[in-house]
């Protein structure tokens, strides 16, 4: 009995070519004229609904908020924890948990200082428990950089601090169990931290992180880039140094590897001087090694810097970032965007003119089969394009002077984008919260007219042995081709094959003898629609 996969579990993506973005809703906050809201940190869950953490900064007050998939404010509480009133808003990471919302950020107490705060809520905006994740006082928290729950429940915490009148940082990575007591931690000395300490944590309970040692060498700033790999129980299963880069961006290849990318000046003016280029490099999971490593200087004696970054089911990787940086007005910046293949070798190298100061992308359905949302704030607000050639399907421009945008993204059923920005160079007392949908079939549902229900649509056998079926409805318009393409998991193609379409309904078959056993992915393309999905060959 043949095994049917339906495309409605295994749709990755589908498109149209006409206009691609349509706003579902603005969920705008306003404060006193004196207020500075600044934007840290959001996350958004399978259902739509987005949390926001931002802050008020001359008050001293940490905000978290709940947007219900309409734009409606849920709840919106004031974070704190028992014991800790204040709070230093430079910062902060909200992570979604089972059924719980975790707050990361650094606060101090009254007299003497403290480290890492965690705060719980439950998805009511109850707030629950909160602790300090520090053990020591004394010291300043100097950078919050992500919490995640664990499976069991436990949670883990990424942060640094310090004696604030020297150099003498540690960065701390601690499991907590659901009574708060320390499980493990690992705990690295460093010269002084630099900027960024990007995470990832797997359904296996593995995690990887990334850090910067800054030190500070006869006047100059020496970057060293620590990314590291540890086990469910907190050991250490490699260590990867990459000097000259702080790493901003990780993410994990299908295959298992990694990506890091940063820059060699993260801080621009701050270190001195607007030079340094671009890096982006994939690390072997197994053992850490570095496989390759792209630098990029688009602009000579200028600064590239690295905002965003994601990679596709075909182990394509996709670079965003500013170019031309400076830290203060007049703003000049330029944006780009790159594709990369699994072996390092460029793609395309798409400029994005935009007085920009930060770069976000979001890979439409997590797929290379179609299109990237790139936020930029500045004058482009929100852009589309190609993620095959980089080609610029459709733009928003909004009339922020300098907005300081962030983005966050759902898994659910619109696969929307959601993007948040305020206004103003360090922020302002505004700021939205804005969804848009990523298909055009939102904008333009009645004209879609011949085109047939790619739900209906059937895939099998998976696995697959000799050869692979797809089975199509019946095509109003037969004068159309299908268009079917097979990758291997290094995004190589294999296989190129056409069939002309009828109006009845059809079986077509794909030849796999040339083929090695392993996993696949095909793409289907019939009128400017596109859906893919894996497959083992055995």
């Amino acid at each position: 009995m043949k095994e049917i996969i339906s495309v409605i579990s295994i749709l990755l993506m589908h498109f149209y070519t006409n206009a691609q973005f349509n706003l579902q809703y603005t969920n705008t906050r306003q404060a006193a004229a004196s207020h500075n809201m600044t934007i840290l940190d959001q996350a958004a869950d399978a259902s739509g609904n987005i949390y926001i953490v931002y802050s008020d900064d001359p008050s001293k007050i940490l905000i978290l908020s709940k947007v219900n998939v309409n734009g409606s404010t849920l709840w919106t509480d004031t974070v704190s924890v028992p014991g800790f009133p204040q709070v230093n808003v430079i910062t902060a990471k909200v992570n979604i948990g089972q059924n719980k919302v975790y707050v990361l950020f650094p606060g101090y107490g009254v007299p003497s200082p403290a480290g890492a705060i965690i705060a719980i809520y439950d998805l009511n905006g109850n707030y629950l428990n909160g602790f300090n994740a520090s053990s020591l006082n004394n010291v300043w928290s100097y950078g919050v950089y992500g919490i995640h729950e664990k499976s069991n429940g436990n949670i883990l915490a990424y942060y640094s601090y310090g004696d604030q009148f020297t150099t003498n940082d540690t960065m701390y990575v601690k499991e907590f169990s659901a009574n708060f007591s320390t499980v493990w931690e690992l705990k690295y000395p460093v010269s002084k931290l630099t900027w960024y300490c990007p995470t990832l944590l797997e359904a296996n309970g593995n995690y990887y992180f990334t850090y910067t040692n800054d030190s500070i060498v006869a006047g100059s700033h020496y970057l060293k880039s620590y990314t590291r790999k540890v086990d469910n129980n907190g050991t250490v299963m490699w260590t990867n140094m990459i000097e000259n880069v702080a790493n901003r961006c990780m993410k994990k290849l299908p295959n298992g590897d990694i990506i890091i990318a940063g820059n060699n000046n993260p801080a621009g003016s701050i270190l001195g001087n607007n030079t340094g280029d671009a890096k982006t490099t994939r690390l072997n999971d197994a053992n850490g090694d570095t496989l390759w490593t792209r630098s990029y200087n688009g602009i000579n004696n200028e600064r590239e810097d690295v905002n965003g970054l994601e990679v596709d089911q075909l182990n394509n990787i996709y670079v965003v970032g500013t170019e031309d940086i400076h830290d203060y007005t007049p703003m000049v910046n330029k944006g780009y965007l790159q594709k990369y293949n699994s072996a390092g070798q460029l793609q395309f190298d798409h400029k994005i003119p935009s007085t920009s100061s930060t770069m976000g992308v979001y890979l439409d359905a997590l797929s290379n089969l179609n299109t990237l949302s790139i936020l930029g704030s500045g004058t482009i607000h929100l852009k589309k394009v190609l993620a095959t050639n980089g080609t610029t399907i459709d733009s928003l421009s909004t009339t922020a002077g300098y907005a300081m945008g962030k983005s966050a993204t759902t898994n659910n059923a619109g696969d929307d984008v959601f993007f948040t920005y305020s206004e103003g160079h360090c922020g302002a007392n505004h700021l939205e919260v804005l969804r848009f949908c990523t298909k055009a079939i939102c904008n333009n549902p009645d004209e879609v007219g011949d085109l047939i229900d790619l739900k209906a649509i059937q895939v099998y056998p998976n696995p697959a042995t000799e050869q692979l079926l797809i089975e199509i409805p019946a095509i109003v318009d037969s004068k159309k081709n299908l268009n079917v393409r097979v990758f291997d998991m290094l995004g190589q193609l294999k296989i190129v094959k056409s069939f002309n379409t009828t109006n009845s309904a059809s079986i077509l078959s794909i030849e796999l003898s040339t083929l090695s056993s392993g996993m696949y992915v095909v793409q289907c393309e019939l009128d400017n629609q596109l859906f893919a999905f894996k497959f083992v060959k055995e």
